[in-house]
């Protein structure tokens, strides 16, 4: 379904539906989205995301009550055929605001305004259990869970990535990883729900309240580290570093050093991705973006 045009999908899923004055967002990873004209966002998943359109269908039906208003409404689940195959396709009502992509450059008033605000936001999604999660079907890891995905995930670059990449990367990822799984300190938080793709894509910002006034795409949501979701923070580093100085979820300096460490491996994800999917584009931004986090420490004051 990746080469298909995405218009012409939706067109056939929805005949009877008027798409002039719609917008389609062809930059999701596992989905295309079309933003109709009457306020409705409607999501098809690409080839084997089908199951993630529906994780993320049963985690914003559970997490709707906890956090109100920065979930979408009218959450459903709607089964359609394209092509004789039967899929699901996710649709809600779009929350009124634009993407903090969208809003850049950030004034430094908008960048206070949105690290104050999830120093309120983090601990509400992970200090809660909604009920009906558990049936969500989403990964559920503690710690001894977390430290075997890390080395699980250590043993698939060494298939997969570091044969594309020079001696440099390569051994300095394998220092990192294993210098992170094992360091017992590593693995003694309380497994909390988490977002897992907080970036600035998945933001909402109102314009008028100058407030969040949503977070989307929840496809990658689990239950893990919640310092995974302070590090997603850091596509701004301004406003990532703040939070983290000013948040009081996460105490001592072991939540820092893990921070940084799911920092410098965000690059590694678009390459992994990249080349199981064919994406030189971020098979090559990965890298190069990899190399620039090699570096990367918080300041501690």
């Amino acid at each position: 379904m990746e080469r298909e045009n995405p218009l012409k999908i939706f067109e056939s899923l929805f005949p009877e539906t008027d798409l002039s004055g719609s917008s389609l967002d062809n930059h999701g990873w596992d989905s295309r989205v079309l933003f109709l004209k009457n306020g409705s966002v409607v999501k098809i998943p690409l080839a084997d995301s089908c199951k993630k359109l529906e994780k993320e269908y049963c985690v914003l039906k559970s997490v709707k009550p906890l956090l109100g208003s920065l979930v979408p409404d009218r959450i459903a689940l709607v089964m359609k055929k394209f092509r004789g195959k039967p899929f699901e396709v996710l649709s809600y009502r779009a929350i009124k605001g634009i993407t903090i992509e969208d809003a850049v450059p950030l004034s430094r008033d908008m960048e206070t305004s949105v690290w104050t605000q999830m120093t309120r936001i983090l601990p509400a999604i992970h200090h809660h259990m909604p009920p009906g999660l558990n049936k969500c079907g989403i990964s559920s890891l503690n710690g001894p869970g977390w430290r075997d995905f890390y080395a699980g995930f250590l043993q698939d670059l060494r298939k997969t990535v570091f044969p594309i990449l020079n001696d440099h990367l390569s051994s300095y990822l394998e220092s990192q990883i294993i210098t992170f799984v094992d360091d017992d300190s590593n693995f003694e938080f309380r497994p909390a729900l988490i977002h897992g793709d907080i970036d600035p894509r998945n933001l909402i910002w109102d314009t008028h309240s100058l407030r969040i006034s949503g977070i989307i795409d929840w496809g990658d949501c689990m239950i893990g580290d919640p310092a995974f979701d302070y590090a997603s923070m850091l596509f701004n580093e301004r406003i990532g570093l703040q939070l983290i100085r000013n948040q009081r979820e996460l105490a001592g300096i072991d939540p820092i050093r893990r921070i940084e460490f799911y920092h410098r491996m965000v690059p590694v994800y678009w390459i992994t991705y990249g080349v199981r999917n064919r994406r030189e584009d971020l098979v090559r931004d990965g890298i190069r973006e990899l190399e620039n986090r090699t570096g990367f420490k918080i300041p501690i004051r």
